[in-house]
């Protein structure tokens, strides 16, 4: 398959050039095209007022392209700029692998998450794969699982498809194995630090993201209470967000208001 790799920890990300070997062990023809610089949490920004810089980046075996830019900028990039046109295109856009979850809430904000979301809107297949990880976690069996469950799919019966898949932080060899599942309905409570500067001006930065074992359990299987149990979680995200249910109701409304 032809594979466009991109996400939001960087072109240099452990986990990017994990799952970049494992494609590429595979037989895909993968093109790496991911930002300059760590890009977490910009949701689906796109550059539009100013220029994006591209540069070759080439290291060994991989030879990918840097964007100075969103994930969303990686993925728009590559589409319009590195594929010859439509009959050109990736079979797959694959994201990740993120150094960090991207679960209920998240995928909101998510870098990753929207680099896929850009793929998808643009009626390619696409996936996601997170897993919070550090130099002793073992993301090489990490990203070659994530392979094997690439080269199981048929991808043609998720054109325009969003997949968000997430690994637990257990070692892959206690992997209980992978649950289809909504996402969790669970919000993060986010805490912050004030400075005050001599101008008087208030700064606030982050102090804390309320992301612990402490956080509530959906009463439902969720991505969040599975990946607790050590279980991967697999969810379908729609890239339409209209309301459906609340179009006939709406309108009731207004017309009730003499509004419609």
């Amino acid at each position: 398959m032809r594979i466009l790799l991109t996400n939001d920890d960087g072109i240099n990300a452990a986990g990017y050039r994990a799952i970049f070997r494992a494609l590429s062990a595979c037989g895909h023809d993968v093109l790496p095209v991911a930002p300059m610089q760590q890009q977490s949490n910009v949701s689906n920004h796109l550059t539009v007022r100013q220029p994006l810089t591209l540069h070759a980046v080439r290291d060994g075996q991989f030879l990918g392209l840097a964007v100075d830019g969103t994930p969303g900028d990686c993925v728009r990039v590559a589409l319009a700029e590195c594929y010859a046109g439509p009959a050109e295109q990736p079979d797959l856009v694959v994201s990740g692998i993120n150094d960090g979850h991207n679960i209920g809430t998240d995928v909101f904000y998510s870098g990753t998450v929207s680099a896929a979301l850009n793929g998808a809107l643009c009626g390619i297949p696409s996936l996601a794969v997170s897993r919070r990880y550090t130099r002793e976690t073992d993301i090489e069996a990490v990203a070659e699982h994530a392979a094997r469950f690439i080269n199981a799919l048929d991808w043609n019966a998720f054109k325009g498809k969003l997949l968000n898949l997430n690994y637990p932080e257990f070692p892959l060899s206690e992997l209980k194995g992978i649950r289809v599942c909504p996402l969790s309905t669970v919000s993060w409570p986010v805490t912050y630090r004030s400075e005050k500067p001599e101008n008087g001006c208030q700064r606030l930065y982050v102090d804390k993201i309320s992301y612990n074992a402490d956080t509530p359990v959906d009463p439902f299987p969720s991505d969040w209470s599975l990946i607790r149990q050590g279980y991967a979680t697999l969810t379908p995200i729609i890239t339409d967000p209209t309301d459906h249910g609340s179009l006939e109701s709406l309108s009731q409304s207004l017309e009730q208001a003499r509004l419609g």
